[in-house]
């Protein structure tokens, strides 16, 4: 009876210290903090942003369904990234019902706790919110400007915007403007770097006209990646203004980058490039695709030319 209990002792504690040996080289799984997840996915969002709005709008509809409901738990307990996140649903009606009034607080709440890319979706909200009731040029002005502050490229092209447009008291400084649109330019945004091509164009806001460099911007601009300005300059080839050629072929070959980056607009201008013969040889068939792509995005001009057309 000893010598059993001697031997279940003994093999016990062989047991005991396999298991102990076991857990100390096991390599654990640690899930990733939500935090941390939620950082990556506006980081991704971010990045799509930089490509346009469009862009934005079809990145958070192929992530937002799955994950709406984690951002807005997440936000509900003071995650200023959550927020930013669920701000962007809100704004855009992607996983939930569009509401700019609740995507003004939540990126109020997130641009309060320094969230930069937040302080750049507000200040552009109450620049030119849809329906939002409580519009602010003061809150606009005072958002963009931190966020400009803080780097962000956007910001400042916003800045530069609200001085060539004059805001609503109508103060136009086309030489603050194009300050703006150089510091958003040279920090990589598209739309500066378009407009400050356009500035040269148009010897604007103390540049002397130049339409060599106003084309140099143009390219730097396309080049980003930026799907809606390229079909901004696709127009503008087409229609031969802002110190640019009239060039259709220019402007096909923009349209389709854009289309074929998944840009529902680029989609639809491609698809009337086929369907009227612009810049390419007229075809039917092609056009019809790229009408069907667009429309399946959710496109309403393309959804028209379809019904227009008599086809679904």
């Amino acid at each position: 009876m000893i010598c059993t209990r001697k031997l279940f002792t003994i093999v016990l504690v062989v047991s005991l210290a396999s298991l102990s040996l076991n857990t100390a080289v096991a390599d654990p799984v640690t899930p990733q903090p939500p935090d941390e997840q939620m950082t990556k996915e506006l980081d991704a969002l971010q990045a799509a942003a930089k490509k346009g709005e469009a862009m934005l709008a079809v990145h958070l509809k192929a992530v937002a369904p799955k994950r709406v409901a984690a951002w807005r738990a997440s936000a509900e307990k003071d995650n200023p990234v959550a927020q930013t996140l669920y701000g962007c649903c809100l704004d855009l009606g992607v996983g939930v019902k569009m509401d700019e009034e609740d995507a003004l607080k939540w990126y109020t709440k997130a641009a309060e706790a320094e969230n930069k890319y937040a302080m750049t979706r507000l200040g552009w909200m109450h620049m030119g919110g849809r329906n939002l009731k409580r519009r602010s040029e003061t809150a606009a002005i005072k958002w963009l400007t931190k966020a400009a502050e803080a780097g962000d490229a956007r910001a400042m092209y916003g800045l530069g915007s609200h001085h060539a447009s004059g805001g609503y008291l109508k103060q136009k400084d086309d030489v603050k403007a194009v300050q703006w649109y150089q510091n958003g330019a040279d920090a990589g945004d598209a739309d500066a770097m378009l407009q400050l091509g356009r500035s040269y164009a148009a010897g604007r806001g103390g540049l002397e006209k130049d339409d060599s460099k106003a084309v140099e911007w143009y390219r730097k601009a396309s080049d980003t990646g930026n799907t809606q300005v390229m079909i901004k300059i696709a127009y503008m080839h087409n229609a031969g203004i802002d110190g640019l050629m009239k060039d259709e072929t220019k402007a096909f070959e923009l349209v389709r980058k854009a289309a074929v980056a998944g840009d529902p607009q680029g989609m639809t201008s491609l698809g009337g490039a086929y369907e009227r013969g612009v810049g390419v040889k007229k075809d039917m068939t092609k056009a019809l695709e790229w009408y069907r792509k667009a429309a399946a995005l959710g496109d309403n001009p393309a959804k028209d030319a379809l019904l227009r057309l008599g086809k679904k």
